[in-house]
């Protein structure tokens, strides 16, 4: 027998096994597709509005973010954004001060109500007593929100309502309530604007569920 015959013979072999392998390894197996949501890392494990974050950068904006309101290490300009999500109760007087004076220079400022778990007879916090707030007493309630193809649509599911009192150092500029009380006020505090909301869910992109308005 021919070297050349040899040759096509162990190649055709090879290639019928080949063929057998795969046909036994098809029909004993089959695909199959697995999600598996990870844990977040880094910025994503602390900050509830990362999504967000993102998004503006792919617009083209400077985001930061911190676990924490640490105004030494931010120094926002005046012209500047900041979310506040965390619990403004929280904030120490000095950092009350710095917030409203970078307010006052021109800064814009997002700040939510304590969360409904927190203690609702307990003092407002300074920051919100300072803008004339008062959510002591107030429940959380559903807001419909107007959404073409969602009639039923509702936000601020989570967050405790509020009135106001506005001081002499802040205007009213914008503001959306029920009888029920505010969940969004504007204020105009020297150059810059204050939003105050009843809570911030809209930001971090969850829906507020299946839970029905209530106003």
């Amino acid at each position: 027998m021919s070297p050349r015959v040899r040759w096509a013979l162990a190649s055709a072999a090879a290639v019928g096994i080949a063929l057998l392998l795969a046909l036994v390894f098809f029909s004993t197996h089959h695909k199959v597709t697995e999600t598996k949501v990870l844990p977040p890392k880094g910025e994503a494990s602390y900050n509830a509005l990362y999504v967000l974050g993102q998004a503006l950068r792919a617009d083209g904006l400077t985001v930061h973010s911190r676990a924490r309101l640490d105004w030494a290490a931010m120094s926002p300009g005046p012209r500047d954004t900041v979310v506040l999500l965390q619990d403004s109760a929280e904030l120490a007087p000095s950092q009350v001060r710095h917030l409203l004076a970078w307010v006052e220079s021109g800064g814009h400022l997002l700040v939510r109500t304590p969360p409904p778990d927190a203690d609702s007879t307990a003092a407002e916090p300074r920051l919100l007593q300072a803008l004339g707030i008062d959510s002591r007493g107030h429940e959380s309630r559903c807001q419909p929100f107007h959404v073409a193809d969602d009639p039923g649509h509702v936000e601020f599911c989570r967050g405790r309502r509020f009135q106001i009192e506005p001081t002499a150092d802040a205007d009213v500029q914008r503001a959306w309530r029920s009888e029920a009380g505010y969940v969004f006020v504007r204020l105009r505090r020297g150059q810059g604007l204050v939003d105050v909301l009843a809570d911030m869910d809209f930001m971090k992109g969850v829906p507020d569920g299946s839970a029905s308005p209530d106003v």
